[in-house]
């Protein structure tokens, strides 16, 4: 997995140990996505991944990939933790204790925090759209020549979520990244994005699963969703 970077988000207010707890459950009922940070201002490079379980005061999270950078920022003595729950992301501050192997894929087990904190992020509404939208996704290594064709399910100016043949989704580990491409509008505009998959699950149609995908900022992002929040305001 290669890690990347979050926009900063800056805590307003912690909330109560009850209403911490609810946070916690849905997150393991949801298998929703953890980003973690060495760095306290949550700025720098991260590792993602996926809650499994909450178990005894341990936090369990599916990481996809464990290279160099990602273990090189796991090794911190402290981690950042933002956690994305519905439309809402809450941070916490939280420890490893499980060692790390050295398999690419591991179950990392992390401290249970007793409170989180909700951040003034609040995640764009996501459109569903009447037609069916092609969405084209491709390596972003020009040397790697994998890329499969996806039916986009919603957009935001966050992210997407797209239905994909199962046959492709070893691929599709969460925290891979991938270039988006799909066009929207009456228009037809057309988006080129990074992005990075944060959830995968089973689809409802057989043979099928469902990712969601979080557009990386690589320069281009802002411009992108400048355009795109047209195409999202202008009625279907």
């Amino acid at each position: 997995m290669s890690p990347t970077t979050l926009s900063r988000d800056i805590a307003t207010r912690t909330l109560d140990t009850g209403a911490s707890d609810r946070v916690l459950i849905e997150a393991v009922r949801a298998n929703s996505p953890v980003h973690l940070c060495a760095d306290p201002d949550h700025s720098g490079e991260v590792v993602s991944g996926t809650v499994l379980a909450d178990d005894g005061g341990v936090l369990t999270v599916d990481v996809a990939r464990l290279d160099t950078l990602a273990r090189s920022i796991l090794s911190a003595s402290l981690l950042y933790a933002s956690l994305d729950v519905g439309n809402d992301r809450y941070l916490f501050e939280t420890r490893r204790v499980s060692a790390l192997t050295g398999s690419d894929k591991d179950e990392l087990r992390l401290t249970r925090p007793s409170t989180v904190a909700v951040t003034e992020r609040r995640r764009s509404r996501r459109r569903r759209f009447r037609k069916p939208t092609e969405v084209l996704l491709r390596a972003t290594d020009p040397d790697t020549q994998w890329q499969c064709k996806a039916d986009m399910l919603n957009v935001s100016l966050d992210g997407i979520a797209c239905r994909i043949d199962s046959a492709e989704v070893d691929y599709l580990a969460v925290g891979r990244a991938s270039c988006v491409v799909f066009q929207l509008g009456a228009t037809a505009e057309l988006f080129e994005l990074s992005a990075q998959v944060v959830t995968r699950t089973e689809a409802g149609t057989p043979g099928h699963a469902v990712i969601g995908m979080e557009f990386i900022d690589d320069g281009n992002l802002q411009a992108a969703r400048d355009r795109l929040r047209g195409v999202l305001d202008t009625p279907n």
